[in-house]
């Protein structure tokens, strides 16, 4: 496994666009809750070759009500909130590890030293890689 440089914008770009894919899916879940309670969970059953659900509510009930094909249209919703709401969870949690990796200077670990470095110092050392963004240094160096 090779371990490649990151940039640093793409890194910022790619924040923004899980942000953005955050509030969709939030906006969904919000829509599609308007027609599911809370305390409501979908219930799958294997029933021969196809598959039978419930709807379930929170506590006691074990099997839950079953959902005739006429009303499958609530199944279908409710499936999408757990899809929706997973999804939420899994891009939180990727964004969240993005941001570390941009605070914790993982985004370029050469710049990141580099620019810890006292610029009496940086100006003696030969940086074993530069961006584009510091060519001035490289400039400096000469």
């Amino acid at each position: 496994m090779s371990l490649e440089l990151i940039n640093e914008r793409e890194l910022l770009k790619e924040i923004t666009l899980y942000e953005k894919s955050i509030s969709k899916v939030i906006s969904e879940i919000e829509k599609l809750r308007s027609n599911v309670s809370d305390q409501e969970r979908l219930r799958v059953v294997r029933h021969g070759k196809g598959y039978q659900y419930f709807v379930r509510k929170k506590g006691s009930d074990t099997n839950g009500k079953y959902i005739a094909k006429k009303e499958i249209e609530k199944a279908v919703t409710m499936a999408q909130i757990e899809y929706d709401e997973r999804l939420l969870n899994t891009l939180q949690e990727a964004k969240r590890l993005l941001e570390k990796c941009t605070t914790a200077g993982l985004a370029n670990p050469f710049d990141t030293v580099l620019g810890q470095m006292p610029p009496g110092k940086r100006k003696l050392v030969r940086p074993h890689y530069i961006s584009d963004d510091s060519s001035h240094l490289s400039q400096a160096l000469k």
